[in-house]
This record gives structure tokens, C-alpha cells and sequence, in this order.
């Protein structure tokens, strides 16, 4: 009888996979911006604050998409607001926002969104849609992410962020626990997921991403003779699993070295020291969408669809009434000279509206 091979045992019921290259995902690292506490600084690049990225929600209007920055509420409303944006050409642009022109749940997860005007000729960006969540506001998706699955967000390492330009850098790790209560920065008391994956100061604000890709499950083994490798499944999932807000803390005891002479040591019995455990703490997706969906952040979008599809038929009009196209540009601007900076003094208003007692 030949001898027990426990590598060949192993790997018959097991599938190997590595992290695969991001290749049509590399656009997501153009959804990241950097934040700031003035527009002094976020030209200096110095002084730097947390992590954004952007996200877009569908319009009804056909072709238009509402475009959000996204980070957390205790990076922008309590003192880097200001965001930078690469461009395709040249440094840069700053959107010198103030704290109370983010919007925010007072009390709630710790998020902050606003509304962010896109330029695709000028800025080197990308956005998430919403479609790429791992949850949508009225159901879950049939095949939700859980423990064991791979994860990476993508984010702001302080010590080599590109200085000039915003250069986001990757992490990698996996899914600890799902639906751990935290409490976060806002007060908040609620489910987060906790993540085997090491994070730091300026990672703040991080989208996270769940994937799979084809073999990362363990096959189940096979009854009989083995023909090959099981139960792989091609192509892979890739979902927007929620952003990051902190690092889960311990309590690290601090101790004299026993063999230092005792009247040399300043370490005393019983004395601590508030560490980072290396696992980094997520808000789930779906309260993103549930603040972009609050009735107040709603009923601007709603608004600036009615009045784009109301400029929409005066330029039909027009257009069947006379032969100038230039009256017909002249009535659209006419009836909506610009409407996505009055969506955004819209959203400010609301956020100035909402601020919770106390805060900027």
C-alpha cells in the first residue's frame, strides 16, 4: 500500500486562488479623492485629512447621473472638508466645501455625502454606481458576501500619497465578522462589519470591496475517482462592501521588564495603553444608500429631474415651432439656467438645516 500523501489529500477537496489583478476594476482607483482642512493645504498637499470616493445615482432623465462624494462624517464635518480631484491635464482641482455643506443623519452611521459637479473632460475620475452595491435599499442581493471572503478598500497612506496629486494606495485582507454593534464616532450604536485587515491613519473614509473570483470556495470532495478540479465556478463578484471608518482598539497592558532593576523602571503595574488590534471596522453599504435615499437628498434629485424634463419640453416646443435652434437653446437656458449648482445649494441648505446641535 503506497504511503499516505497529505498533500495530494489536501488539495482534493480544495481549489487554490491567488488575488487576481484588478484589470478592468483598475478604474476604480480614479473613484478616490483626498480631503482637507483648507484649500491652502489641499493645493500643498500637506496636512492631509481622510479618504473620499465618488458614487452616482441614476436620474430619470436618460444619460444624466447624480454624482455624491462619499467619506465619513467625523473626517469632513470635523475638519477636512475640502476635496481634491485629479485632472487629466494639469494640478488638481479643489472644491473648497465647508463642514456644513455636507449632508449628514445626526445620530446616525458615521457618513457625510455631497453633491459633486463632474466634469468628464476635465477630471481624471470614476464613480461607483449604485448598481455595484452589495445591497440596494429594498431587497438583498441573492448572493450577499459573509465571513471568509476576500476583501480590499482602496485609500490614503499618509506617508507617500502623491503629495501633488492624489495617489491612493490598496489593502487586502478578509471578512471577520458580519454584523458586529459598534459604536461609532456620531454616537451611533449599530451593525458594522469587522475586517482582517490592517488600516491606518488617512484610510478613513475607504470604499471596501468583497470578492470572488473562480475557485476561491472550497470544493466538496468527491465520492469517487478524482477527474479533475470541482465545482469551479467561472468568472467572479466583485460588490461594494461598505467604507471604512476606524480601527477596532484594545487595551494593551503596559509591564516593567522583570529583569530591569525596579528603580530604573517608569512602568508600573496595572497601567494601559489604548492600542489598535489590526482589524479594520466597516459601515455596510446599505446605510450609504439609505442616506442618499432620505427623503430630503430625494426630493433634490427629484426636483432637478422635473425641471430638466420640464426643459427638455420647452426646448421641443420651440424646437417644432421654429426654425431657430438657437431660440431653443436660448428657452432651455431660459428655464434652467444651471441646474445641477442649484441641486447643490439645494443639498447644502438641507445639510445646514439638519446640523445637530453643537456641530459645524
Amino acid at each position: 500500500m503506497p504511503p499516505h500523501d497529505c498533500t495530494a489529500s489536501w488539495a482534493r477537496g480544495l481549489v487554490i486562488s491567488a488575488m487576481p489583478k484588478l484589470g478592468q476594476y483598475l478604474p476604480l482607483l480614479k473613484s478616490v479623492f483626498f480631503l482637507y482642512a483648507t484649500e491652502e493645504d489641499a493645493r500643498a498637499g500637506k496636512n492631509s485629512g481622510g479618504t473620499g470616493f465618488l458614487v452616482g445615482l441614476p436620474s430619470e432623465v436618460q444619460g444624466r447621473t447624480y454624482i455624491y462624494g462619499v467619506t465619513n462624517w467625523h473626517v469632513a464635518c470635523d475638519g477636512f472638508p475640502v476635496v481634491r480631484l485629479n485632472r487629466k491635464v494639469g494640478p488638481p482641482e479643489i472644491f473648497d466645501f465647508s463642514p456644513d455643506q455636507w449632508a449628514y443623519e445626526p445620530g446616525g452611521p458615521d457618513l457625510a455625502v455631497i453633491s459633486i459637479k463632474i466634469d468628464a473632460a476635465e477630471h481624471d475620475v470614476r464613480f461607483i454606481s449604485f448598481s455595484m452595491g452589495q445591497s440596494t435599499l429594498n431587497q438583498e442581493k441573492s448572493d450577499p458576501f459573509n465571513v471568509g471572503d476576500d476583501v480590499f478598500m482602496i485609500g490614503r497612506f499618509i506617508d507617500y500619497d502623491g503629495a501633488e496629486t492624489n495617489m491612493p494606495a490598496l489593502r487586502f485582507g478578509n471578512i471577520s465578522i458580519m454584523g458586529a454593534n459598534l459604536k461609532q464616532e456620531t454616537g451611533y450604536l449599530g451593525p458594522a462589519i469587522v475586517l482582517d485587515m490592517h488600516s491606518r491613519t488617512g484610510f478613513s473614509g475607504s470604499p471596501v470591496f468583497a470578492y470572488r473570483t473562480s475557485g476561491s470556495h472550497f470544493a466538496k470532495a468527491s465520492p469517487g475517482p478524482l477527474t479533475g478540479l470541482e465545482e469551479i465556478v467561472l468568472g467572479h463578484t466583485l460588490m461594494l462592501l461598505g467604507i471604512h471608518f476606524g480601527q477596532f482598539p484594545e487595551l494593551w497592558q503596559i509591564g516593567a521588564d522583570p529583569s530591569a532593576k525596579k528603580e530604573a523602571s517608569l512602568l508600573t503595574d496595572g497601567s494601559y495603553v489604548k492600542g489598535l488590534s489590526g482589524m479594520t471596522t466597516v459601515i455596510p453599504d446599505s446605510d450609504l444608500w439609505a442616506l442618499l435615499d432620505r427623503k430630503d437628498i430625494a426630493d433634490m434629485r427629484k426636483k432637478s429631474d422635473e425641471t430638466l424634463k420640464h426643459s427638455h419640453a420647452v426646448m421641443t416646443e420651440v424646437v417644432s415651432e421654429s426654425a431657430g435652434a438657437g431660440k431653443a437653446q436660448a428657452a432651455l437656458d431660459d428655464a434652467n439656467p444651471d441646474n445641477k449648482e442649484d441641486f447643490m445649494s439645494l443639498l447644502s441648505a438641507a445639510a445646514k438645516g439638519r446640523s445637530p446641535k453643537g456641530q459645524t
